[in-house]
């Protein structure tokens, strides 16, 4: 990045890999100043979807929306992946007409796009409140694949009180559990919760141990990594110790706050509210929901308060 503003700062191509570089290290303000200063033309025919993901990272929903459209009309080629990306985004605005419509435009157009089966069952899920229809969607998968569908399915599971399958469906994540750009939770913790809620006390402790000596030793070895934070907060609060929990989920969040990036920053809301529940700090949870629940959040994180039993 230095060497580029040294030999080329007002290059199309240099404020583009300037561009990229700020997106990748979350300065998403940065992004869209390059992005705008590099032209129309600079980053053709993918330019709109760059401006749409920063714009979706700066929780400017409607605009990403928009710029989705446009690159479905200059990007054919990319149209499954382009209508997964507007489900994604009409998600956060509560449109969920319009997400669910472009979710089965993109599967449609690829039906090996696994990923999307559980992203609409859960804003099915959101929308009608129907266990069945969100179980109907992961149905439709060609593949079923476990490791797409068993967190959806497990959220089903707990929904409907079914323990036993809740924690076969826990036990089909791989031992290192579920990895993705904003959450890192072993599956010792996805256990320790199915045994929480369904009352084997024992169970639930031994598994929350386990999850936190798997995550205090890797939050010292990556102490920058906000995710980990934000689930060894979570074993806390399975163990009992309230104070530690809080003070996890609190640095999670102040690492990476809605305002600094809107779409992952909700993740760490959430397990913050669910941090309070666990350790019955009701007003406290309420409150954190409220902020939550104020504005565009991601559906992944928006909590089905009348059917999920950990918010009972």
């Amino acid at each position: 990045r230095d060497h580029l503003a040294a030999i080329a700062p007002d290059r199309p191509e240099a404020l583009v890999a300037s561009a990229y570089v700020a997106f990748a290290e979350m300065r998403f303000a940065d992004a869209a100043a390059n992005i705008d200063a590099a032209g129309p033309g600079a980053l053709v025919p993918f330019g709109r979807g760059f401006r749409a993901d920063i714009a979706r990272r700066l929780g400017r929903f409607d605009e990403a929306l928009e710029l989705y459209r446009e690159w479905l009309d200059a990007s054919p080629l990319r149209a499954a992946y382009v209508y997964e990306q507007m489900g994604a985004t009409a998600g956060f605005l509560g449109r969920w007409d319009l997400a669910d419509q472009a979710y089965q435009a993109a599967v449609a157009l690829d039906p090996g796009r696994h990923d999307v089966y559980p992203a609409r069952a859960h804003l099915v899920l959101l929308w009608k409140r129907s266990l069945a229809d969100a179980r109907a969607v992961l149905d439709l998968d060609p593949v079923e694949s476990p490791r797409y569908q068993s967190c959806e399915r497990w959220l089903l599971a707990i929904c409907e009180r079914d323990w036993s399958a809740a924690v076969a469906l826990a036990a089909e994540l791989p031992p290192e559990g579920a990895w993705t750009a904003a959450q890192r939770v072993p599956t010792s913790l996805v256990l320790a919760e199915t045994y929480r809620i369904a009352g084997d006390s024992e169970a639930a402790r031994r598994a929350f141990e386990a999850s936190r000596v798997t995550l205090e030793r890797e939050v010292e070895e990556n102490p920058e990594d906000f995710r980990r934070h934000a689930s060894l907060g979570l074993a806390y609060a399975g163990l009992g110790r309230r104070d530690d929990a809080v003070r996890s989920c609190e640095r999670a969040r102040a690492m990476c706050p809605v305002t600094r990036d809107a779409v992952r920053g909700a993740y760490y809301l959430h397990d913050l509210a669910l941090t309070h529940v666990m350790t019955g700090a009701r007003d406290d949870a309420a409150a954190t929901l409220e902020e939550l629940l104020s504005g565009p959040h991601h559906p992944g994180v928006t909590p089905v308060l009348d059917l999920d039993p950990r918010w009972a």
